[in-house]
């Protein structure tokens, strides 16, 4: 016998044997769980962005919803005293869209990520637009109410800035269309991170949406419709009470 079988046989041998294989069991089990920290921490990230998302598409809901009424609110002003031949001043001005690119740093799933950027696009190229509007209007009132052009020429102006904002509120509705397609699909990714099943096998981020849920993404619209005209439903009603209340003040 060799002074290598004595050694295997050794209880020395099954000493150094017992630690390697518990060090070496310890180090994978390190490194396995650093690798389950990573994932559990990028998908937190990344529910926690689809939660952001999800917020700042409401958030552009109501923007929208606001300059459609103030252009709609325009447009009637507007027109009635260009009817009339009565001069006037508009106050309220179009809003802007605050872009949030910090979302971009959390999203992890690549088919979202690139319709977000795509999106951010449509949403910087609108900032220009309506930036744009309210400077051409306030530089047409600020030279009517100074006098340096007579009301003729103001109301050519409004006239062109009628076209104007129109032309605006049909982009505003494609852009309106473009963000509920991101809250669809934001949401139900949302509602798939939440469920019991995807929590326990879905560790691993997609960067795709699932065939089935690219199915559900018309539902989502359909559901997520149903509650911006419900919301605007009630906002007008109440808009409608408050303006009754004002003029029945006036009366007394």
């Amino acid at each position: 016998m060799n002074f290598l079988d004595e050694f295997i046989r050794s209880e020395s041998f099954g000493i150094s044997l017992d630690a390697f294989l518990g060090a070496f069991f310890a180090f994978l089990f390190v490194r396995i769980a650093t690798l389950l920290d990573r994932l559990f921490a990028r998908k937190a990230k990344h529910r926690d962005a689809l939660v952001s998302l999800e917020r700042l598409g409401n958030e552009y809901l109501n923007i929208i919803a606001r300059n459609e009424f103030i252009i709609d609110d325009y447009i009637d002003i507007a027109e009635r005293n260009l009817k009339n031949q009565q001069g006037f001043i508009y106050f309220n001005e179009l809003h802007e869209l605050h872009i949030e690119k910090d979302i971009i740093k959390g999203l992890g799933n690549r088919e979202l990520l690139n319709d977000y950027f795509s999106f951010l696009a449509s949403v910087e190229s609108m900032n220009g637009s309506v930036a744009a509007t309210n400077r051409f209007y306030r530089d047409i009132k600020n030279a009517y109410i100074s006098k340096q052009i007579d009301q003729e020429t103001y109301f050519k102006n409004i006239e062109r800035f009628i076209e104007g904002v129109k032309e605006l509120k049909a982009y505003l509705r494609n852009l309106e269309e473009g963000n509920k397609y991101l809250i669809a699909k934001a949401r139900i990714l949302l509602n798939d991170e939440r469920t019991f099943y995807n929590r326990l096998l879905g560790r691993i981020l997609k960067k795709k949406l699932t065939e089935e849920q690219r199915n559900r993404v018309h539902d989502e619209l359909q559901q997520l419709n149903s509650e911006i005209e419900t919301t605007r439903k009630e906002s007008r009603e109440e808009t409608e009470k408050i303006l009754e209340e004002i003029e029945a003040e006036r009366q007394k």
